[in-house]
């Protein structure tokens, strides 16, 4: 049975110590994988700037206020 360079792990070498094989491989996978990023990104297109969620105001931490339990007496 030969080993087969698509299902070879290729994460425990660096690029300096891959063959010639390996390096073309592992360049194919990326290009494979960024192809995948840009559709699912054409189908689900991230939010505009202007989102409600990036426009809420955004209240800063004090520890008096929101660190500490407060006693009711």
């Amino acid at each position: 049975m030969q080993d087969d360079i698509r299902q070879r792990d290729l994460s425990g070498k660096t690029v300096s110590q891959m063959s010639e094989e390996e390096r073309k491989e592992l360049k194919r996978r990326m290009k494979e994988f960024v192809g995948a990023m840009r559709q699912t990104s054409r189908q689900h297109p991230a939010e505009k700037n202007g989102s409600e969620e990036q426009t809420r105001r955004q209240r800063r931490w004090n520890p008096g206020r929101d660190g500490q339990v407060r006693k009711r007496g």
